[in-house]
């Protein structure tokens, strides 16, 4: 049971990425520069709950666009990175 959640777990991971991380140079830079900064602090925060977030704030609030690719880099890299963490160490979360 544990291998069949691992190779499913690592089938949607490796499946789900590159989809995701090509459609963004699609996009306006705007949403590029956001989903970077978002995505740098995703990552950090799945690691280190002490980490600060990479984030223009004055943009954020202001621009839309890099508000959408932020918020959207910040969810996709923090859920890659704690997956990634997980399948590392599944004992830390029961398995």
């Amino acid at each position: 049971m544990k291998y069949m959640i691992l190779g499913i777990a690592t089938f949607f991971l490796l499946s789900g990425c590159t989809v995701k991380y090509e459609n963004i140079y699609s996009k306006l830079p705007a949403f590029q520069e956001g989903y970077k900064d978002g995505c740098e602090s995703g990552e950090e925060a799945a690691s280190n709950s002490f980490s600060q977030k990479k984030i223009d704030i004055k943009r954020y609030n202001n621009d839309s666009v890099y508000k959408e690719g932020w918020d959207e880099g910040y969810y996709d890299c923090y859920s890659d990175r704690e997956l990634e963490i997980w399948m590392r160490h599944p004992a830390i979360f029961g398995y």
